[in-house]
């Protein structure tokens, strides 16, 4: 057996034996790519094999005049080796879902996508995650592909504990949240509103995070709200030290005047 056969019969084991749907997705690339490699190894070898076998054309004798050289001997047909080039995919976007934050200091943001007779095609459904993205693609659903791709969450997420369950009629992705020192992070909303070279700074600052949330309650906010964020603040600065050029207002904080 070659080292491409052995790579690709390993490969086959490991992938019956894999359970997280990570460790499915990053086995079953490999397994595609040294199939194909075996394919292409077999095609060329097979090729090699007839060119050996096809015996050579006798030269003509020598004559006054040199006849036309004979046609070229067709080779023989080539079966039964297939070789895969993969192809691109095109995706319908998932636009309609449902997602639940989750009750103060639970661990899970929970994603509902409803699919019509998907439970059909469970093995056909994989989820990437990472830090800060979840990626669902869904195949060979009614003949159609989809995706949901949320790139620039607004929290991060534990990857490795992050789930996917595929019932009849729905996909549920479960996003694990990082715990902070005394709870879990409180997601307000899905995607976070800033880039992520913002998202970082605030990140590495805390009090600026929370001062950003504030800024995002208080311009989406009613006038209530907007009241009581001001009075809130208001209030925050009136028990500290009062230092030149600090006012009462919310303009203090990038908010307009209040």
């Amino acid at each position: 057996m070659s080292d491409v056969a052995a790579d690709v019969a390993d490969l086959k084991a490991l992938l019956a034996r894999a359970s997280r749907p990570r460790s499915r997705k990053v086995l079953s690339a490999e397994l595609r790519a040294a199939e194909d490699e075996a394919a292409a190894l077999a095609a060329a070898e097979l090729e090699a094999t007839v060119l050996a076998e096809t015996p050579p054309v006798a030269p003509a004798a020598a004559a006054a005049e040199a006849p036309s050289p004979p046609p070229p001997r067709p080779l023989p047909a080539v079966t039964g080796v297939v070789v895969h080039t993969p192809r691109a995919i095109n995706y319908t976007a998932i636009s309609s879902f449902g997602w639940d934050a989750g009750e103060y200091n639970s661990a899970y943001v929970t994603i509902y996508v409803t699919l019509e007779g998907v439970g059909s095609v469970k093995d056909s459904v994989e989820c990437e995650f990472k830090k800060d993205s979840f990626d669902l693609r869904v195949h060979g659903l009614n003949g159609k592909s989809y995706r949901l791709l949320k790139d620039n969450l607004e929290k991060d997420i534990v990857p490795d504990d992050c789930k996917t369950i595929v019932k009849k009629n729905k996909v549920t992705i479960k996003l694990k949240k990082v715990k902070g020192e005394f709870s879990y992070d409180h997601w307000t909303t899905l995607t976070s509103k800033k880039g992520k070279v913002e998202k970082k700074k605030s990140a590495a600052d805390p009090m600026g995070g929370i001062m950003d949330m504030m800024k995002d309650m208080y311009q989406d906010g009613d006038d209530d709200m907007k009241k009581i964020i001001a009075e809130s603040m208001m209030k925050a600065q009136s028990g500290e030290k009062t230092e030149p050029g600090m006012g009462g207002g919310m303009g203090d904080f990038g908010l307009g005047g209040v």
